[in-house]
């Protein structure tokens, strides 16, 4: 497969530009990309990142071909370890107090993988354990030994502040009910800029520049991105505050009419209004709900996980993407 024909994420290139860009410091956001696709492909991806006019920090891919010379078959199909400890290695070099984000799918237990890691980090969950756990997912004692040592590198800290699973698969959103309130799944990546300006993670202009990119190269429309805007509106309602809204209400209100870096087509031209548009309604629904009774709350604080459960959980919902597959 080539850089041109691997698929793009609606808004992924934009949202990423967005997230190195929102450092509140002086220094850029680092984005690095963690996959299970095999290091054989590592120049198409580059490459792919570069049609979209985005260089991430850091790359780490699977040695796949490695695992298949030494006959690890399951090493190959197997996330866990292999992601865990990748996460764990760049948190290692991380400074202290880095605050991180981490962005997923539904199609390779990332909602399981990454709430480990932020529990991990936290000091939720003990060496045993873990270790038992890692044993039930048939890690490699090599892998085991590998995560420990990553284990004796790392400042214990809560430093995870959101995990945003993208709906690739059409996983139902109450799937992920075990992982909330930190884990919020997504159906397009306007929506999570919608719940990253909510916390205060990126500027409020991803909002105007995500939507801008989804309707001009990838035919969405506006009706469906305001739908799109109001659903995860409505399902963060309970796990934001009023404050929270408010703040992106006043800075979207306030934000200049978008303004391409070079000239457009006729075609794109036409967006601009558009783009002005849905923002004025992304605002009303905003000052509409935050009128409205809040529904009835559920815990903002994050319940102690099962991770053998969810492990068997997670086994299970990919049994059945098998099942109809065939």
């Amino acid at each position: 497969m080539t850089a041109e024909e691997r698929e793009n994420i609606p808004g992924s290139a934009t949202l990423l530009r967005q997230m190195r860009d929102s450092s509140p410091s002086t220094e850029n956001n680092l984005i690095y990309f963690i996959s299970g696709s095999p290091r054989q492909l590592r120049s198409v991806i580059e490459k792919k990142f570069a049609l979209d006019g985005f260089e991430p920090d850091g790359f780490v891919l699977k040695p796949s071909l490695s695992m298949l010379m030494k006959g690890r078959f399951r090493g190959i199909r197997n996330q866990v370890p292999y992601k865990l400890n990748a996460l764990l290695g760049g948190r290692s070099h991380a400074p202290i107090g880095t605050k991180e984000t981490l962005l997923g799918d539904d199609a390779e237990s990332d909602a399981l993988i990454y709430s480990l890691y932020a529990d991990i980090l936290s000091g939720k969950i003990e060496r045993k354990y873990l270790l038992n756990f890692l044993k039930k997912t048939h890690a490699y004692k090599d892998q085991v030994s590998e995560i420990e040592y990553q284990l004796d590198a790392i400042v214990h800290e809560p430093t995870v502040q959101r995990i945003i699973i993208n709906l690739d698969k059409n996983t139902a959103p109450g799937e992920f009910i075990d992982y909330f309130p930190r884990v919020v799944p997504v159906h397009n990546h306007l929506q999570t800029a919608v719940v990253l300006c909510l916390d205060q993670s990126v500027a409020t202009s991803a909002i105007q520049d995500v939507a801008f990119e989804m309707l001009w190269k990838f035919g969405y429309s506006s009706g469906s991105l305001l739908r799109s805007v109001e659903d995860i509106l409505r399902r963060q309602r309970t796990q934001h505050s009023i404050e929270a809204y408010l703040h992106v209400h006043r800075e979207l209100s306030a934000l200049e009419p978008i303004k391409p870096d070079k000239p457009l087509t006729k075609k794109a031209e036409k967006y601009v209004d558009e783009i002005q548009h849905l923002i004025e309604q992304i605002t009303d629904r905003i000052a509409y709900l935050n009128s409205r009774p809040m529904p009835r709350s559920l815990s903002r604080t994050e319940p102690s996980k099962d991770y053998f459960a969810l492990l068997k959980a997670e086994e299970k919902r990919r049994e059945e993407r098998k099942r109809a597959r065939r």
